[in-house]
Parts: structure tokens; C-alpha cells; sequence
């Protein structure tokens, strides 16, 4: 009966996506681990790909997730950026606090400038969330470092 014969592709039909979504999965976890110093910036927000927080960020206002997908891979004003343009390894120091690599995982691990704000948001004994990630980039400071590429920002923040 149709009925049935649909029934039956149906379920051959998401018996099949289920294997390409797996597969698909696989090969790109594999890729991703292959070259470890490949894509460092990435990797550290995102060292394993999770659907759940995908799909979350993926919910997010454009300008939010534009301003998400900015931190999380360095492409954005923040000086490590800059810095590597330019091929200047001064000009990727953190204009906070003047010592370390200013980028995303710097200013959300060790900045020490912006570190009470930060402890704030995220607990350190599990993995980000992303409403923890949209009130990281809610910080005054990351919000300014991720929008002007001015060598000193304090003047923006009343300092």
C-alpha cells in the first residue's frame, strides 16, 4: 500500500541523513585535529564542535553573533590582529594592561585589568555558555577593544 512504501522511504531517507550528518561529523573532527596550531584562536573557544552552542549562537541578533564569531576567530580590532597585518609583534600587546597578547582568550582568561568583570560571567570549572559569551562581549572594555583599532582606548573610557 502507499502508505506503507512511504512509511518505508521515509525512514531510509533519515536512516541515510543520520549517516551523513555522522560521517560529515567525523571528517570534519578529523580535520580539525589534524593541524593543531591551525586555527589556535578558534580552537580555543571552540576545541570541539558542539550542536547545541551552534545552534544557540546561530540564534543570536546578527550584531551579536557578528560581534561572537569576531572574537572567537581574531578576525576583528583587537591588537593581535592588527599586529599580525602588520607583521609587528608590539602591536599585539594588550592595550588594558599592557602585558600579553590582546585577544579574545587573553582579555576572557588573563587579563588582569578586566578580570573581576569576567569571573562575573564565567565559572572557570566548565565550558562557556553562550548567554555567558553575549555578557562577555556586553563588557565595556571587550566591547570597545573588538570596535576601535585606536592604540590607546582610554581616553573612550574615561581613563
Amino acid at each position: 500500500t502507499l502508505p506503507s512504501v512511504t512509511t518505508f522511504l521515509l525512514k531510509k531517507l533519515n536512516a541515510a541523513t543520520r549517516e551523513i550528518k555522522g560521517s560529515t561529523q567525523r571528517h570534519w573532527t578529523a580535520a580539525w585535529k589534524a593541524k593543531p596550531g591551525y586555527c589556535r584562536q578558534p580552537k580555543q573557544w571552540m576545541g570541539i564542535h558542539d550542536e547545541k552552542k551552534v545552534s544557540q549562537l546561530l540564534k543570536l541578533k546578527k550584531t551579536v553573533l557578528s560581534r561572537a564569531i569576531q572574537l572567537m576567530t581574531g578576525f576583528n580590532n583587537m591588537n593581535n590582529h592588527t599586529g599580525r597585518k602588520a607583521h609587528d609583534e608590539d602591536l599585539k600587546r594588550c592595550r588594558l594592561c599592557g602585558s600579553g597578547v590582546e585577544d579574545g582568550w587573553h582579555l576572557a582568561t588573563m587579563c588582569p585589568v578586566i578580570r573581576s568583570k569576567v569571573e562575573d560571567i564565567f565559572d572557570p570549572r566548565i565550558s562557556w555558555t553562550v548567554p555567558q559569551l553575549v555578557a562577555f562581549l556586553e563588557i565595556e572594555e571587550v566591547a570597545l577593544l573588538l570596535k576601535e583599532r585606536h592604540t590607546d582606548i582610554g581616553y573612550l573610557l574615561g581613563n
